[in-house]
């Protein structure tokens, strides 16, 4: 092992993310291989993506219509983030999103999401 090894940080490799959200492409991808989701459910996505784990409200989800997609309500939202959780078992995460009840959803705190822009 050379000493420039040491000190290295470590970077995830392609195998290491499980899901790779390319938000100018408005595209997701799961090991190489597209998710096919609305620009709806990829707003979704990326406000639960940008903190894993971290429990997003509904309302905080419908704040985050910058474009991608405009206010919903309550049902139309629960419809969309299953469709999103259905999308993203196909794809080989079947607990990614969870629900917690009265509170909002979180996306898994042990996904490594890589993020391009």
């Amino acid at each position: 092992m050379q000493q420039s090894d040491v000190f290295r940080p470590h970077r995830a490799t392609h195998e290491d993310v499980d899901l790779e959200i390319d938000l100018a492409r408005f595209r997701v991808r799961r090991r190489g291989c597209d998710v096919d989701v609305t620009p709806t459910e990829l707003g979704l996505l990326s406000t639960l993506a940008r903190r894993p784990g971290v429990v997003v409200s509904p309302t905080r989800l419908n704040g985050t219509s910058s474009g991608a997609f405009r206010p919903m309500t309550a049902a139309s939202l629960y419809t969309m983030i299953c469709s999103l959780r259905q999308k993203l078992h196909a794809a080989g995460l079947p607990y990614a999103i969870r629900t917690v009840r009265s509170r909002g959803y979180a996306l898994a705190d042990d996904l490594v999401v890589h993020f391009r822009h």
